[in-house]
């Protein structure tokens, strides 16, 4: 797994606060943030909000994915977006840009 300050998207500061809250790793934040309750929990100890904390779990998500770049986790976290099971390999076919 990724350090939690190699997602894209994460700044210092928030990367400083989930580390803080014990997460380390994108694999840590994706089962802290598995539930509402955990993001409930997790916002409640890094203050950050629980929004957030789900858009980053969704592309810690996707780093996962075979052919994950990091434009289409920009993407596919925004409303109007293509899933990205159609995409072929970081190539998004819509996006609200």
């Amino acid at each position: 797994m990724a350090a939690i300050g190699d997602l894209y998207g994460v700044g210092f500061s928030e990367a400083r606060r989930f580390r803080r809250s014990g997460v380390r790793t994108t694999g840590a934040l994706l089962r802290r943030a598995a539930t509402a309750r955990g993001r409930r929990d997790l916002a409640a100890e890094s203050s950050l909000a629980e929004p957030r904390i789900l858009e980053l779990a969704l592309r810690s998500d996707l780093m996962l994915s075979k052919g994950w770049v990091p434009a289409t986790a920009a993407c596919s976290t925004r409303r109007g977006c293509s899933p990205p099971g159609i995409w072929p390999i970081g190539t998004p076919k819509r996006c609200g840009r």
